[in-house]
């Protein structure tokens, strides 16, 4: 029992975390150098079950973080309760002393949960238990209502079974970062597999090689190289059809990812639908215990379902992190 931090020493120094201990096997904070001129500060917090010890641990967090001018906090975990009843099913309200004892760290600290600040009336579930089917959004990231606009995505349930408990994930940009360009462009690994990209790029590459074979031609029957510089001032220069080949390779690997991200999302999207749709069924009075029953299973198979694309994405990710 108890939190932990991960760290990619890819993308942070080690040298430069401050890692305090705030409450043993229940509070954890974690001082983060970010960039040359940028921290974070982030407190993982894993609260008990029983209502007591939960309002002990929140007001014994208010206490320790009471002269905190950190504009940088983000305090997230197990909060092992919730504020509204939207957050569970089937819905019911959490222990009032409970809620308002949570309710004074967030307000003090001027914590805002950023997913249901951009969800007002969605449901979203990161704990299932198995048992009695009852689900419910105790899993959450609160960040400084100064950190909101550099919020640019954040997800709850993100499908990786690790246990019964459904990772939550908030992304976060730097602030004051430069302007850098286009960078270097590189085709996702994925894209390369794509057939509709194979097929297009080969006639895109076959036309190119025809165009090489014609210019040579043209090329070897010039007898001077003024004849050759005229002939590729006439839009006849090798290098730029070879960078406007690129550019069609490029720009069609775009639209077929933006095809096949659309497709995904929209699977997405219905699998959401159908799990809010079937957990009405299960918290609904007027179902019978059958039909509620089958909503159940359907609800878990729409799960499992979501799981295994989350999977398929993080093993993309690891891929492309590899190459």
């Amino acid at each position: 029992m108890g939190v932990a931090f991960a760290i990619n020493k890819d993308l942070l120094d080690e040298n430069n975390l401050q890692h305090e201990i705030m409450i043993p096997n229940r509070a954890s904070k974690l001082k983060v150098k970010w960039g040359d001129d940028q921290e974070l500060t982030l407190i993982n917090i894993y609260a008990p079950n029983d209502k007591e010890n939960k309002i002990q641990l929140f007001e014994k967090l208010v206490s320790m973080t009471r002269n905190n001018r950190d504009k940088d906090l983000c305090v997230m975990g197990d909060f092992n309760c919730v504020e509204s009843d939207i957050d569970r099913s089937p819905p019911h309200r959490d222990n009032e002393k409970v809620v308002a004892s949570l309710r004074k760290v967030t307000t003090k600290n001027k914590l805002i949960d950023v997913w249901r600040m951009q969800n007002p009336t969605s449901k979203s579930f990161s704990f299932f238990q198995t048992s009695s089917k009852a689900m419910a959004h105790i899993d959450r990231i609160h960040v400084h209502k100064d950190l909101i606009n550099y919020v640019y995505d954040n997800e709850v349930g993100t499908g990786q079974e690790i246990s019964d408990h459904n990772p939550v994930l908030v992304k976060i940009m730097a602030k004051n970062l430069p302007y850098c360009g286009k960078g270097l462009c590189r085709l996702p690994d994925e894209i390369i597999k794509n057939q509709k990209f194979r097929d297009t790029s080969e006639r895109i590459l076959r036309s190119f090689d025809k165009w090489v074979s014609d210019y040579i031609i043209k090329e070897c029957l010039c007898e001077s190289i003024e004849e050759i510089t005229e002939l590729r001032n006439n839009g006849q220069n090798p290098q730029n059809k070879w960078n406007k080949v690129k550019e069609d390779i490029k720009e069609n690997a775009i639209k077929i990812m933006e095809e096949e991200r659309k497709k995904a999302n929209k699977l997405i999207k219905g699998l959401r639908r159908d799990m809010v749709t079937q957990s009405k069924r299960i918290s609904s009075n007027n179902v019978t215990a059958e039909n509620r029953r089958r909503a159940r299973e359907e609800f878990l198979f729409l799960k499992s379902s979501l799981n295994k694309i989350g999977n398929e994405k993080l093993e993309k990710a690891k891929d492309s992190a590899q190459a």
